[in-house]
């Protein structure tokens, strides 16, 4: 397709054409009313981009959503990904494909520079293409950016088709966006077959719902069955059970064989649900997995945000130099580094960053923060699906009582997989007897509860189905532990859990134990058992105390100095230990008076020095 005469509407960086643009539709069309076949496609493309221009903030933080001011278009801060496939830095992806179908890869430097190959160029090169990702690995934004760029040189935009990259030589291909769990929404109880058929109809009916005319789908099908489309199919995970998807899969696979030869399609899926779909269905096409942000990615992302929010006025130019510079030294952090590496949680650190002045010092406050607007995905309401408290029709249910239930499954899940890395998988069976009991009992509505989780990233992600039960994990390990953590300080006997925790698995417990530590201090009370169980009472001697030990000591100080209790035989051992090497100003807060007498330590100092990384220091000797 090729326009002429646009006018163009600027959007947060992204443009979206008037009624007076006029287009050429580039295929033996063979009907007599070709000015409303142009009409009808210039509507569709139109709203293409009116639906997929504004960056979805709401979705990410409610308070980031700014309705009186103008919106943040996605191409402003969009950053390409990768793939975790790696070729060499020399060769084009179509050129290094080739050679190994040559069997010449034998004959590279095995030394020599590798890099990964981008999302873009995957996609210009497999007609056929499935992209695997985490959640919030950027999946479906990838397929919003192609139908906004695709609907955009459609209308006419000069440059648009090069935001896809010098490889795509396939034109404006018409873009049409499948929301896969809506698809199988539609599809009838008991359907014996999926067929390509399905999903025409469900397209067609799709655009009708969104106020296009009856006609547009017909026309689409004969535009990409002529001329081609890039039809981008998001989200196989979310098609519901296994049954289901294989459903959707019968209607994919045929749909790809049928829709156009001159089509292409790219589907996207969280790596369990295409492992099930190859056995299911048999679709054999090009799969590549998504790459986390590298470390220029993050920085690239960060630049675009703050320059794309002061070019629509919500700061300043100087106010977003500071921040970005801010934003870029923060993500450095040691327990930031691993979180930013997600486009999502990037994203939503972003809009903390911008919307709170900065990111909090204290990890444990930053993690609260992204917990509540992870569990508020959950809450809003997108399209016509209500928001999880709405759906449930519970009086007085709150987000809170939600959140007490994920602590306590976080901390069950911790707590069976001592002496493993990474997340725990939790069943589907646990968390419906975990919910059950805040909802009167109702396995409908914690069966509810689980589908909300199931269809929305949040604070637990939906891993498919392993021995007939779903399984669920958290998105990153940081969240399993800090979650259990809160569990654990509500406890009543929390000092005695604390503390044998710590003596029977305490690596596995550490960063539990320290984060227990951190979130108490605003309660002085439950906060000073975590001081001597934390820090590792379980040794006898000061020799016996280790990195965590000391971290939890220093975590807990101001707690136990104000907390009247420092008198107690159990903790002046650790109160002399910390001050014996803490210097003044390295302190969390000023010496207590109390420990006035422990300060400095001598040369006859009695306590082993602190390891590296507990982030104490030692104070001056004079």
């Amino acid at each position: 397709m090729s326009v002429s005469g646009a006018e163009k509407v600027d959007i947060g960086g992204d443009v979206v054409g008037r009624d007076k643009i006029f287009i050429t539709i580039n295929y033996n069309y063979s009907g007599s009313d070709l000015a409303q076949a142009q009409e009808l496609i210039e509507r569709y493309l139109k709203w293409v981009i009116a639906d997929c221009a504004p960056l979805q903030l709401r979705a990410i933080d409610y308070g980031a959503a700014r309705p009186d001011q103008k919106p943040l278009g996605l191409t402003s801060v969009y950053v390409d990904l990768n793939t975790a496939f790696q070729i060499p830095a020399r060769f084009k992806l179509a050129d290094y494909i080739k050679l190994t179908e040559q069997g010449k890869t034998a004959t590279l430097n095995e030394r020599e520079e590798l890099r990964l190959a981008s999302a873009l160029e995957v996609l210009a090169y497999e007609p056929y293409l499935v992209f695997l990702g985490k959640p919030g690995s950027g999946k479906s934004t990838l397929g919003l950016y192609l139908a906004l760029t695709l609907a955009q040189a459609g209308l006419g935009q000069k440059d648009a088709l090069q935001r896809l990259g010098a490889e795509w030589t396939h034109g404006p291909l018409l873009p049409v966006r499948v929301v896969l769990r809506q698809f199988a929404e539609s599809l009838p109880a008991g359907l014996p077959k999926g067929r390509a058929s399905h999903l025409w109809i469900f397209i067609a009916d799709e655009l009708q719902k969104c106020g296009l005319k009856e006609r547009t789908g017909s026309l689409i099908q004969d535009i990409a069955t002529k001329a081609g489309a890039l039809f981008l199919l998001d989200g196989l995970d979310e098609a519901g059970d296994e049954i289901r998807r294989y459903r959707v899969l019968e209607a994919v696979s045929e749909f790809m064989r049928t829709a156009g030869e001159k089509s292409r399609f790219l589907l996207t899926a969280r790596p369990y649900a295409w492992q099930s779909g190859i056995l299911l269905a048999g679709i054999a096409h090009a799969t590549y997995q998504l790459a986390d942000f590298e470390p220029k990615q993050i920085q690239q992302f960060i630049a675009r945000w703050y320059q794309a929010i002061s070019a629509i006025g919500w700061v300043s130019e100087s106010e977003a130099s500071d921040k970005r510079l801010s934003l870029k030294d923060s993500v450095q952090r040691e327990d930031l580094r691993p979180l930013a590496e997600n486009p999502l949680l990037l994203t939503l650190m972003a809009t903390l960053h911008t919307n709170r002045g900065r990111l909090p010092d204290d990890r444990v406050d930053l993690y609260n923060d992204v917990v509540e607007l992870l569990l508020q995905r959950w809450n809003e309401s997108t399209g016509t699906d209500r928001g999880l408290l709405d759906a449930l029709q519970t009086p007085t249910l709150k987000l809170a009582d939600v959140r007490e239930v994920i602590e306590q499954v976080a901390f069950e899940a911790h707590a069976a997989n001592i002496g493993r890395e990474g997340t725990a998988d939790i069943a589907e069976t646990e968390l419906l007897e975990a919910f059950r009991p805040l909802l009167g009992g109702s396995r409908d509505k914690a069966t509810l509860v689980v589908e909300y989780i199931e269809k929305r990233a949040g604070l637990l992600l939906g891993q498919g189905v392993r021995g007939r039960v779903r399984q669920f994990t958290f998105p990153h390990r940081t969240f399993q532990e800090y979650l259990a953590a809160g569990y654990l300080i509500g406890q009543a006997d929390f000092s005695d859990r604390a503390e044998k925790l710590a003596t029977e698995a305490p690596a596995h417990w550490r960063e539990v134990l320290v984060l227990a530590a951190r979130r108490a201090r605003s309660s002085v009370m439950p906060g000073l058992p975590a001081v001597h169980a934390a820090a590792g009472t379980a040794c006898t001697t000061p020799a016996g105390v280790g990195v965590f030990g000391w971290r939890c000591l220093r975590s807990c100080y101001p707690e136990l100095c104000d907390s009247g209790l420092w008198q107690l035989p159990r903790f002046i051992f650790w109160a002399d230990l910390a001050l014996s090497w803490l210097s003044p100003s390295s302190l969390p807060v000023r010496p207590h008076p109390a420990f006035g007498h422990l300060l400095p330590r001598g040369e006859g100092q009695i306590y082993p020095a602190p390891p590296r990384g507990s982030g104490f220091t030692p104070a001056t000797q004079t």
